[in-house]
């Protein structure tokens, strides 16, 4: 990474980081001083589509379509900037590395006088989706306006200020695209495993296995296998939690845990807490000792290995929206890729109730059969082994988080 200097100027238009051998003022201009919108419709092969769909969140590209037919839209060139206008908040971006059409709720803007890629830094900084939402019409599906988006304003410096700056934000999208595939690359492979290490439907064994391993492995059903299996409405009727559980947004007793902060981590979330009242009246779904959760309203499929050691908050209770369950007898961590593998979620979505909100229940959880090899060593063989690969993903998500933000930390001080 190149090194910047800090500038001592308070002058409005001189940015807190520059390279050495910069100085004076960047100019102040609109973004209708630097680009221009594309108007012209044309027709061009999916692989060169853009849509919203097809837009990654956070300025992280785009998911090319497969190249099977043609679609009719927006013309846009390489070096465009588009920029999708529905639900600006998603902060979705792409500069254009090749010439295509894109989708009504698309802007394609065409940079004029300015280098494209800096152009793309200044809109991928929070500050342009900030102002995009104060603009925007409509609630559940805001868009933005592009009269208001072309009155943004920020500051440029000269050309070969931009291409630097440039260069550097270039090298570290780098990065953090690469870091990004390696954490889709470990996903695929955990996914084969998950495939290979667990019987497929109408067999009673893997298609792998560790050495030394061997013998069918023995059918049981999922009540059978955990001795606890539980929720957050257990604790008693909608009036009763109502009564005894209070939520609070700043530290208390115990943190409510949420099936949102176990699939994000813990990031970019407003924390949930409970007082001890509360606390105690939730006993069954106290998460003191190593369980699994299942979200069983909404994102019905995902599966959470929680160790308390790993939890941000020393006291914590499961909130509603999901199941916990744990086994005395069978390894956790086994059980946890199990749930993962394809037979268990195959046999789960007959369970997920088809219409409105997808939501399964306890009574039809505990039927669902589950293969177990018979001898707990090969559990806890397996179980220790998928253990260090989701480690190992999470070490290189948590890369990935500090790059971007350190992305974002460059993107306030380098830019005015």
């Amino acid at each position: 990474m190149a090194n910047v200097s800090s500038s001592n100027s308070q002058k409005a238009l001189v940015p807190k980081l520059r390279f050495p051998g910069f100085e004076g003022e960047w100019r102040s201009v609109k973004l209708s001083d630097m680009a221009v919108f594309r108007k012209n419709r044309g027709q061009t092969n999916k692989a060169h589509f853009v849509s919203t769909e097809n837009m990654k969140q956070n300025c992280a590209g785009i998911e090319v379509y497969p190249d099977t037919e043609y679609a009719e839209g927006i013309k846009f060139q390489e070096e465009d900037i588009l920029i999708a206008n529905i639900r600006p908040y998603l902060k979705k971006a792409w500069l254009a590395t090749f010439s295509g059409a894109c989708s009504a709720d698309v802007l394609a803007l065409c940079p004029v006088d300015i280098l494209p890629s800096f152009l793309f830094s200044v809109i991928g900084r929070d500050s342009f989706f900030d102002y995009v939402m104060s603009g925007a019409k409509g609630s559940k599906m805001p868009r933005g306006d592009k009269t208001h988006i072309m009155t943004y304003s920020f500051g440029v410096p000269g050309c070969e200020e931009q291409k630097r700056i440039s260069d550097m934000m270039a090298l570290l999208d780098k990065r953090i695209d690469a870091q990004r595939r390696l954490v889709e690359n470990l996903k695929s492979y955990k996914r084969g495993a998950l495939s290979k290490l667990f019987p497929k439907k109408g067999v009673s064994v893997p298609e792998c296995r560790f050495a030394g391993f061997s013998g069918d492995w023995e059918q049981r059903n999922f009540g059978g296998v955990f001795e606890t299996v539980t929720d957050y409405v257990a604790a008693g009727s909608f009036a009763e939690i109502a009564k005894n559980v209070i939520y609070r947004d700043s530290p208390s007793y115990a943190q409510l845990i949420r099936t949102t902060d176990l699939k994000n981590g813990f990031n970019n979330s407003q924390s949930v807490y409970v007082d001890k009242k509360a606390f105690d009246f939730l006993y069954r779904v106290n998460l003191d000792s190593e369980c699994i959760i299942l979200p069983n309203i909404g994102n019905c499929g995902e599966v959470y290995l929680v160790k308390p050691e790993n939890l941000p908050y020393p006291k914590n209770v499961l909130g509603p929206n999901a199941i916990l369950v744990k086994s005395a007898s069978t390894d956790n961590s086994f059980l946890s890729a199990l749930l993962q593998g394809q037979d268990f979620q195959n046999k789960l979505s007959l369970i997920i109730s088809p219409n409105g909100q997808t939501k399964f229940n306890k009574t039809e959880l505990k039927q669902i059969e589950l293969k177990i090899p018979c001898a707990s060593d090969e559990q806890a063989f397996i179980g220790k082994y998928f253990c260090l690969l989701n480690d190992h993903i999470t070490l290189h998500q948590q890369k990935v988080a500090a790059y971007e933000n350190l992305k974002q930390g460059l993107l306030q001080e380098l830019f005015i």
